[in-house]
């Protein structure tokens, strides 16, 4: 009985100890997009798409 609260506690220290080495190491958000002030826009504010490329 000895042995198994061993093994439960030894798995949840490893456990917790990765969970933390883990949540340690977060990947910075990437910049969002941001539209230049001139862009054009439609009534309603929205982006227009860009005209299609020339032929």
């Amino acid at each position: 009985m000895k042995l198994k609260l061993t093994l439960l506690a030894f798995c949840l220290l490893g456990i917790g100890i990765f969970s933390q080495a883990q949540d340690a190491k977060t990947a910075p958000s990437k910049p969002k997009f941001r539209a230049p002030k001139d862009a054009p826009r439609d009534q309603d504010g929205n982006l227009l798409p860009p005209p299609p490329p020339p032929k």
